[in-house]
């Protein structure tokens, strides 16, 4: 994507400060690690820093060669040993640094090339094309970045096709190692179901024990920790004596069971000691019915909360959808106002050889043709003011300014 002067500098004016210091210090760093990459094997090209390069657009005055000549495009090297800096032309750069044709070109080529890049960036801000794909995204923290990432990637700013390609290839070996965790190396396949959700444990355990646990605590009249509720599955019912952590594997999962269990009630000072509830006394009744009540309306307050804290997120959401809405109708209204601008600049000119000279001529209805834009109908006409229709749009001219430049003809 190539960009009009003028494009470019809308497209960074619609940047942050931070943003626009990001692309110069970028701009800079890629100038100055091709140009050490290029003149790296050549002697004397080390006694210099490359320190830019700047394009003036034509001849300026005051930007002057070592030699004196005055200079558009301004190759800016410091000297290593003094810290002085000088400016140089293309060609006193080449013999100033005595390196062969090919190499200076090369150099010029690198230049301009960067030059595309930084238009890359800008076109991909415009298409609001900066995501990274997900499978950089998750080892961005293990790979060692360059520079100019780092520069794009702290301000913002989308990263070029081949930055994406590098972090590509060196996340490779990080995608492709093996997902085992230490619980996959100690558990077996049944109880890593249970831990990764595979396996529901609340059906698991009440599958398989739920009728075991109910038995035991019924015997038991007293509370009972779920450390000798496990221990006697071990020993009577076939369960598995893996541990996790200095405790077994599914200890945490038992105790959620039992929480959740309306059978079970837990010790009021324990909470990982249970009895059965035939078992209560009238004091534990009267606890636990208050704890219920006091669940439900702490569940019913904190639903009321939700609800408030969700529709302020709906109401946060829409506002922010809004603004996008209306930026993304900004971007498009730019950018097709662009390619309208570009679309006018690129298309062939006529050439008229009869250009109207006097403003008699122009009269409402008549069809014309314009230099630039074609062949049109008047429309309106108001003091120095002509209204045309074109085959695309409306526009509106200086009647004087187009006479006195011959932009219109009689069809």
């Amino acid at each position: 994507m190539y960009f009009t002067e003028e494009e470019r500098k809308a497209i960074i004016g619609s940047l942050s400060k931070s943003q626009r210091n990001a692309l110069h210090v970028f701009s800079r760093l890629s100038k100055q690690s091709y140009f050490a990459n290029v003149l790296a094997s050549y002697k004397g090209t080390e006694r210099f820093f490359f320190d830019g390069y700047v394009d003036h657009g034509g001849v300026k005055k005051g930007v002057t060669c070592l030699c004196g000549k005055s200079l558009r495009y301004e190759f800016i090297l410091r000297d290593i040993k003094s810290g002085q800096k000088i400016s140089l032309g293309r060609t006193h750069f080449q013999k100033e640094l005595d390196i062969p044709d090919h190499i200076a070109r090369q150099v010029h080529k690198g230049i301009h090339q960067i030059n595309i890049e930084l238009d890359e960036i800008l076109d991909k801000i415009w298409r609001n094309d900066t995501k990274l794909p997900q499978s950089i995204v998750k080892h961005i923290n293990e790979i060692e970045l360059s520079e100019e990432i780092e520069c794009l990637l702290n301000a913002s700013l989308p990263l070029l096709r081949r930055h994406i390609d590098y972090l590509f290839d060196v996340s490779k070996k990080y995608r492709q190692q093996t997902s085992k965790t230490d619980k996959q190396e100690i558990l077996g396949k049944e109880f890593q179901d249970v831990h990764d959700g595979t396996i529901s444990y609340e059906q698991y355990i009440d599958e398989l024990y739920g009728e075991a646990i109910e038995e035991y605590l019924l015997k038991a009249y007293g509370y009972n920790r779920i450390s000798s509720i496990i221990e006697f599955l071990v020993k009577t019912k076939g369960l598995k004596n893996q541990t996790l952590n200095e405790q077994h594997a599914l200890y945490s999962h038992f105790f959620h069971y039992l929480r959740k269990n309306p059978k079970f009630f837990a010790h009021k000072d324990d909470k990982t000691a249970f009895k059965h509830i035939v078992h209560m006394d009238q004091k534990e009744r009267v606890e636990r019915e208050s704890a219920e009540k006091r669940k439900r309306s702490e569940e019913n307050f904190e639903r009321i909360r939700e609800e408030k804290r969700k529709q302020e997120s709906e109401r946060l959401e829409a506002r922010k959808q809004a603004r996008e809405q209306a930026r993304e109708q900004a971007r498009k209204q730019a950018w097709e106002k662009i390619k309208a601008d570009r679309m006018l600049r690129d298309m062939p000119k006529m050439i008229l050889k009869n250009p109207i000279k006097s403003a008699d001529q122009l009269k409402i209805g008549t069809i014309i043709n314009h230099r630039d834009m074609g062949r049109g109908e008047i429309l309106y006409i108001d003091g120095d003011v002509i209204e045309m229709r074109f085959s695309t749009e409306v526009k509106s001219f200086s009647i004087k300014l187009c006479l006195d430049r011959g932009l219109l003809e009689l069809a």
